[in-house]
């Protein structure tokens, strides 16, 4: 349990976005729980911080976890930056151990405690509530770094920044350097 608990803290601390910019649709989570009575992961936010931006941040930390909760791991890879699509398949990706081993079955929640929005990145304080082999909630304070790419927000578990920008540079070099000819 204890090594299930590290790797999904593992999922979210480490890792951003799809080409397909911001969705407009509003999704509904299922219903909280699945096979076996156990709980579909939820984010939850503190009394009084129910803004836009703060419910997106909630929707997109949330909707992997509900996936996840039903084996489907297509929510973390909606997350990763494009140039990871460039170099690998959606099964490529899954195969990874890291991926390959993600499930929330003792993940209970995950309470966002703040946020603190910069223009082009949101750092939130959260804590991970897991249900522990003695059956009592254990907390895992966290902090979580989200980027705004291309007009939403995400939350990477594999990409970087970094090499999101490395790939940009070599986009906008090719597009001068075809300008040329």
């Amino acid at each position: 349990m204890k090594r299930f608990s590290i790797a999904v803290l593992a999922i979210f601390i480490f890792g951003c976005s799809s080409d397909e910019g911001p969705s407009n649709q509003v999704t509904k989570g299922p219903e909280p729980v699945v096979e076996h009575s156990r709980p579909v992961p939820e984010v939850t936010l503190p009394e009084g911080k129910g803004s836009p931006e703060w419910m997106e941040v909630k929707r997109i930390l949330e909707e992997p976890l509900i996936r996840l909760a039903y084996q489907d791991k297509s929510g973390l890879w909606d997350n990763e930056f494009e140039y990871l699509r460039e170099q690998e398949t959606y099964d490529e990706y899954i195969a990874h151990g890291e991926i390959s081993w993600a499930n929330v079955d003792s993940m209970l929640r995950v309470d966002i405690n703040d946020i603190a929005f910069f223009d082009t990145t949101a750092s939130i304080e959260c804590t991970f509530v897991m249900l522990g082999a003695d059956g009592n909630e254990k907390q895992f304070p966290q902090a979580l770094t989200m980027y705004k790419h291309r007009g939403r927000w995400i939350k990477p578990y594999m990409t970087a920044l970094w090499r999101q920008q490395e790939y940009e540079d070599l986009i906008k070099k090719a597009e001068e350097d075809s300008e040329e000819w």
